[in-house]
């Protein structure tokens, strides 16, 4: 994920410099420095971070916060309206957020902590404004994050040596992850997408036995996807 932080952040910096490039070639007449500018430094570091952070809900609350900041300086609403809702939206948002980490995602977490206190580490394969297939036969595999940005990140697991359980932790952002996962496994789900989400498109469950593997998936979605087979 820090190669797509770092990708975004490099086309909003060329972005910028091409706007300010072009008026000063007065191409284009842009007045940068309108009502409310200082907040695009609150809007656009928590929107790449919407897009690229595991946790999310600081960011969307920068987001909220940022978007009424500005609106308030372009004298779209109220200043004191908006200054009474600030506090009850961020409550909102932080309760939705524990609720959704309590009910949802603490198996993936706590198989995590696992997973860091034997030492272990998740590595990372992304796939980045391209197309990449990764086939795990015969490797041993405990877990591991994929991302795909602006592209498309294929895993075949189902030959992968599990011996007890995975932690996977697989991003769409503006991409797709598809991911193949053994047929007898017991897979754990799930995800929150912005402008996004998760399929799962696996007709079997697993055996639903006690020596079974168990297999994590937490899923991070923003304009793409992640989908299990």
């Amino acid at each position: 994920m820090k190669q797509v932080k770092r990708m975004l952040w490099g086309v909003t910096f060329i972005v910028l410099g091409v706007i300010l490039s072009l008026d000063a070639f007065d191409v284009v007449r842009m007045d940068l420095f309108f009502d409310g500018w200082w907040a695009l430094f609150i809007i656009v570091p928590c929107t790449i971070g919407a897009l690229t952070d595991y946790d999310k809900a600081w960011d969307i609350v920068g987001i909220v916060v940022g978007i009424l900041l500005l609106l308030v300086s372009q004298d779209a609403f109220n200043a004191q309206l908006v200054g009474k809702l600030v506090v009850p939206i961020v409550l909102i948002l932080v309760g939705l957020r524990l609720m959704w980490r309590g009910i949802f995602a603490r198996g993936s977490q706590e198989a995590a902590r696992r997973a860091m206190a034997a030492g272990k580490s998740l590595p990372e394969y992304s796939a980045v404004f391209s197309r990449q297939s990764r086939d795990f036969a015969g490797e041993n595999f405990s877990g591991g994050e994929f991302t795909a940005a602006f592209g498309r990140l294929d895993c075949d697991l189902t030959g992968a040596t599990i011996t007890d359980e995975a932690v996977i932790r697989a991003n769409g952002i503006f991409g797709r992850v598809v991911l193949t996962l053994p047929a007898d496994a017991d897979v754990m789900v799930s995800s929150h997408g912005l402008f996004g989400g998760m399929t799962n498109g696996r007709t079997h469950g697993g055996t639903g036995t006690a020596g079974a593997i168990r297999i994590y998936v937490s899923g991070s979605c923003a304009l793409g996807g992640v989908s299990l087979r």
